[in-house]
């Protein structure tokens, strides 16, 4: 899939993972690195971050279940591989 979204997002386009799973998230980051993908941004624990940004805080469905069982949300950003 890591090529489908480098195709169709726009070259100032990243990809946004959140994910509740630490080992699912770090295999994520992985083969984003492997992808030669650029991590512009992890964070451990979004919700309790100094992320300043709002929308990336706003709950989904998943991360109210994970929060209420007392995990935490995993964020990252990454921009694809640029071709020149």
């Amino acid at each position: 899939y890591l090529e489908k979204y480098k195709a169709i997002l726009r070259t100032d386009g990243g990809l946004y993972l959140k994910h509740d799973n630490p080992t699912f998230f770090l295999w994520s980051t992985e083969q984003l690195v492997h992808g030669g993908w650029t991590i512009r941004e992890f964070i451990d624990n979004l919700h309790e971050s100094e992320k300043g940004e709002a929308r990336y805080k706003i709950l989904t469905a998943y991360e109210k279940r994970w929060l209420a069982e007392g995990l935490q949300t995993h964020f990252l950003r990454a921009d694809p591989p640029r071709t020149i």
